[in-house]
Formats: C-alpha cells, sequence, structure tokens
C-alpha cells in the first residue's frame, strides 16, 4: 500500500509540473505574462529587455505545451501503474521508473525550450 501512495503521490507531482507549465503557457499567450521574477523563462537574456522576454517566450511555447502533454500522459500512466502494483503486490522499484522517467522527459523538454527562448531572446535584442 505503501508503493501505491508512493506512485499516486508522484503522479500528483507530475500533474502539478503539468498545470504550471500550462499556465504559464497560457498566461503568455493571452498577455499577462510580462516581465517578472517569479514565473517565465528566467535567463539573463529573456530578463533583458521587454523585446528579448517576449522573443523568448514565444520561442518556448510549442516546448512547454509539449513538456505540460508528456506530464500529462506520464501522470495518468503512473495512475494506471500504481493501481497494477496494487493489484499485483509487484515491488515498488521497477514502478517508480515511469514516474521518474516522466520527470526527466520534462525537465530535458524545458531545457530544450530555455535554450530556444535564449536564442531569441538574443536574436531579438541584436
Amino acid at each position: 500500500m505503501e508503493a501505491f501512495g508512493g506512485l499516486l503521490g508522484a503522479a500528483f507531482g507530475l500533474v502539478q509540473l503539468s498545470i504550471f507549465m500550462a499556465f504559464t503557457r497560457s498566461s503568455f499567450l493571452n498577455g499577462g505574462l510580462e516581465r517578472n521574477s517569479l514565473v517565465g523563462i528566467k535567463t539573463k537574456v529573456t530578463k533583458s529587455s521587454d523585446r528579448a522576454w517576449d522573443a523568448g517566450h514565444r520561442a518556448a511555447l510549442p516546448w512547454l505545451s509539449v513538456a505540460a502533454r508528456v506530464g500529462y500522459a506520464v501522470a495518468l500512466l503512473t495512475v494506471v501503474v500504481a493501481v497494477v502494483q496494487l493489484v499485483t503486490g509487484v515491488g515498488q522499484d521497477i514502478f517508480l521508473a515511469v514516474p521518474g522517467a516522466g520527470y526527466v522527459a520534462c525537465v530535458v523538454i524545458l531545457l530544450i525550450g530555455t535554450r530556444k527562448a535564449n536564442e531569441a531572446g538574443r536574436n531579438a535584442v541584436e
């Protein structure tokens, strides 16, 4: 039962991460994500000007979308895996690889998006 709870907690964390990425994307698209120190892709380049901020976030939008979708999908898969683990009683270690891979995938996608944001931000101010 402990493994079940751990897997559900990991799934919940992935959903929270995905909601935050979707919120950031949506806020930018709706014009509500001005340059700030709290939410967004905050690198030296993107924070350097409003033009760099806008260009960087525009370039990162597809990556935010993909990362959010991956997070939601892996969270759902993690819930399915948690139920399978609960029913079968098979050890937790093998099942923890599912949400772990989801977190790694989200981070890698966000790093790519951040790199694209930096490139676009740099080009916007040159």
